[in-house]
């Protein structure tokens, strides 16, 4: 996983005193429990300034010459800096999360060298479609059951139990045109599928195996989730209706998924 965090809105003032700079992405390198202390590592990208200026910075007099070596702590203008968690909660608001798939450290480990044994890979397999909600296909979530029944429906197949991740990504409202200035929330369901090729219909309620908590206004969101062997129907929508975009869907595997689109018969 990669994982940045970042600090914004009301915060700001209380930012501007405290080294870090408002709006601008950390990646967080560590969690350490040490000595009793929770502290949380950070980097600023940008490699010099920006750095947290608090309890368990550089300077800090938290540190005593034992701790200071434990972790390597040297003071430094890099943009590597620790922090207490408690303060980490404080003082920054969005904590963005990276899931890796086929990352070299995933499929080798340091303490195996036999990289080309199958007990120590785990390669995710991907199927990946491209759609679109327009028109009446534009249905919404299913707090309006009789339109998001119209919304795009894809068929996807696993042939062994599997953890699967699914991921719907929106096109950038950048690249849509000035009318629209910024992305939809978006969100999905996934359904058993009961008849090969058709379409869920309005008696669901049995059906659907997992849904995304959220719908929120971002580029992507995703839902891992175990699944047994057989076909499922996964249903993108925005949360309105009316709501017209382009989208991918992404379905990473451990078995090879395939996906296709139920067409909608009017």
């Amino acid at each position: 996983y990669f994982m940045a965090c970042s600090a914004k809105g009301a915060q700001e003032a209380k930012i501007a005193s405290s080294g870090l700079l408002s709006g601008h992405a950390y990646s967080l390198l560590d969690c350490i429990e040490i000595a009793g202390n929770r502290l949380m590592k950070l980097r600023n990208p940008w490699a010099q300034g920006g750095e947290f200026t608090g309890a368990w910075s550089d300077n800090s007099s938290e540190w005593t010459p034992e701790l200071r070596a434990a972790l390597n702590v040297q003071v430094k203008d890099d943009g590597l800096f620790y922090m207490q968690y408690s303060d980490f909660c404080i003082y920054f608001t969005n904590l963005d999360v990276v899931r890796l798939f086929n990352d070299p450290a995933e499929v080798f480990s340091q303490q195996h060298q036999q990289y080309h044994n199958s007990q120590y890979k785990k390669q995710w397999k991907l199927a990946s479609v491209k759609g679109s909600w327009k028109g009446i296909s534009a249905g919404g979530t299913l707090n309006n059951i009789e339109l998001s029944m119209h919304n795009p429906q894809f068929e996807f197949t696993l042939p062994h139990k599997t953890t699967v991740w699914i991921a719907l990504m929106q096109k950038d409202a950048r690249y849509q045109g000035d009318d629209k200035d910024k992305n939809f929330p978006i969100g999905f369901y996934v359904f058993n599928q009961t008849h090969a090729g058709k379409r869920i219909s309005h008696s669901f309620a049995e059906e659907m195996v997992d849904k995304t908590k959220f719908w929120e206004t971002a580029r992507e969101c995703a839902l891992e989730m175990e699944l047994h062997a057989g076909s499922y129907i996964v249903m993108p929508t925005t949360f309105s209706a009316n709501q017209e975009s382009e989208f991918c869907i992404r379905i990473f595997a451990l078995h090879v998924p395939s996906i296709s689109l139920i067409p909608l018969v009017h």
